[in-house]
């Protein structure tokens, strides 16, 4: 059951995003998020599994939220209003590269073909539509 809610609340932002745009309204991915994430919240009652933190795990949690989603959000659009939505939104899909490569330097994790076989999938298509000529 917590599977299919997940699920549903991962889908919702973005197959929210069609019938909303068109209405032009213009903070359709805030919503949509806000939505996903009360799904499960309520529905698993998420508030009972609550870790209790320490000074530590609070530095940690602040950390995630500034450094993980705003700063780097911030960033992320600052860079799609730098070279267009069409090449940001490319490199943006670079992200689980980047973030895989970092675990195998930084972590020593080990890769299997299939997984390596994705990453050569990602880059052979963002390179693909990269050169692609523009009509």
């Amino acid at each position: 059951k917590a599977g299919r809610i997940v699920t549903c609340a991962v889908i919702f932002p973005t197959l929210s995003q069609g019938p909303a745009w068109h209405r032009k309204a213009p903070p359709v991915n805030a919503v949509a998020m806000i939505f996903g994430g009360l799904l499960p919240t309520f529905t698993l009652r998420l508030w009972r599994a609550f870790p209790v933190l320490d000074q530590a795990g609070w530095a940690a949690v602040a950390f995630i939220i500034i450094v993980g989603t705003v700063i780097s959000f911030s960033f992320f659009i600052q860079g799609v209003c730098d070279i267009g939505p069409l090449k940001g939104t490319l490199m943006g899909t670079l992200e689980p590269l980047v973030a895989s490569a970092v675990s195998a330097c930084w972590l020593h994790t080990s890769f299997h073909a299939v997984e390596l076989l994705g990453y050569a999938l990602i880059l052979s298509t963002v390179f693909i539509i990269m050169v692609k000529p523009e009509e």
